[in-house]
């Protein structure tokens, strides 16, 4: 009967997770109810089965659980741990063993393809958005709090049209359905304004024709998309190069400056820890208690290194290079390459915004 039951209702959650990641913010959210659902399956499944030792079968599920140990830690022993900020990265430390058990069900593909359609459809609202609602300068971000968040939530999305658009032996239908879906998560991606997410849409998008390049995934139609992709990209920015160039101007002008002080004073600031300090760190939150005017860090790494110390930031290190090398040998299939892909115009991003509290990075590697 349980049995029975799981079958039933899994796929209408699996489907409502997939999707609920275009409705994510920073209060609770449809995403978190998909989440919390997803959960109670997940651990109703691993009940059942009594596999008690599933979080310990890979070597990359047992660092996710050093990393939530190091968490708990800092909470319980270090004085300055904000136990709030603590409590969210524990709960996306599950949200990964929810996704983790989920690819173990053999739904990878189920939740990339919808978490797709759920960022076609805000990203194709973003066009009304713009042409009848929109004010001058204003970002188009959809349900996010942060525009940045947004334009890095939709990277995967493009890519995974993207991958469709450009592989050999296309249909030419298909392959115009697909340049449709990139072209509108592309048009919301410059409407974001977010110089993150761009340089992590060029990154991610670059790894992907690098495998497909090696991996001999293009043909001679995929060349010319290619370069019709290239002219298209040229004609947006032109279009849009008044309102880009003023935001530019701008953000250099109001934050450029602020992160710029902040990271040298960080980096000070860790460079004078003592042995202890450098090892444990000041504790889960903790950045902004210690930086100019309560800034955040925008830097995901500076900000383990000072609140989690070289454990936490060494334990994150490995969680990401275990995801990396346990898909070594499946980098060519397409699922695999866009979340690789994906994963590293992440990090790269993470140089310049806190990423440790993204949903879709923690679904991302659960996913890997």
């Amino acid at each position: 009967m349980l049995q029975e039951r799981m079958t039933v209702l899994l796929p209408p959650v699996i489907t409502l997770l997939g999707v609920s990641f275009a409705f994510s913010n920073t209060s609770f959210s449809l995403t978190d109810v998909a989440i919390v659902f997803a959960a109670g399956l997940v651990f109703i499944d691993w009940f059942r089965k009594h596999d008690w030792y599933w979080p310990l079968h890979r070597k990359a599920q047992r660092v996710a659980l050093y990393f939530a140990a190091i968490i708990v830690l800092g909470i319980i022993f270090l004085p300055f741990d904000d136990i709030a900020f603590g409590l969210i990265t524990l709960y996306l430390v599950g949200v990964y063993f929810v996704a983790r058990y989920a690819t173990h069900l053999g739904y990878r593909s189920t939740i990339l393809k919808l978490y797709t359609v759920g960022a076609f459809f805000s990203a194709l609202y973003g066009i009304t958005w713009w042409l009848w609602v929109h004010e001058v300068g204003e970002r188009y971000r959809f349900f996010f709090d942060d525009p940045n968040v947004y334009g890095a939530f939709l990277v995967p999305a493009t890519l995974f049209f993207m991958w469709r658009v450009l592989a050999k032996d296309t249909m030419v239908g298909y392959r115009t359905l697909n340049l449709l879906g990139a072209s509108v998560l592309y048009s919301a991606l410059l409407l974001t304004l977010s110089r993150g997410a761009w340089l992590q849409a060029g990154i991610s998008l670059g790894i992907v024709l690098l495998i497909m390049f090696f991996t001999k995934q293009f043909d001679r139609a995929s060349y010319k998309v290619l370069g019709s992709g290239v002219v298209v990209i040229l004609i947006g920015g032109l279009l849009m190069s008044g309102t880009l160039t003023e935001h530019m101007l701008k953000r250099q002008s109001n934050s450029d400056y602020h992160r710029i002080e902040n990271y040298s004073y960080a980096l000070e600031t860790i460079s004078q820890f003592s042995t202890h300090r450098f090892i444990v760190g000041y504790g889960n939150g903790s950045y902004e208690q210690f930086s100019i005017d309560a800034f955040a860090a925008h830097n995901t790494y500076i900000r383990l290194l000072f609140e989690n110390g070289f454990l936490g930031l060494g334990l994150f290190g490995f969680l990401i290079v275990g995801a990396v090398f346990k898909n070594r040998r499946e980098f060519h299939k397409p699922d695999i390459a866009i979340l690789l892909a994906s994963l590293a115009g992440i990090l790269v991003h993470g140089l310049f915004i806190d990423t440790l509290h993204w949903r879709h990075l923690w679904l991302i590697l659960g996913l890997l």
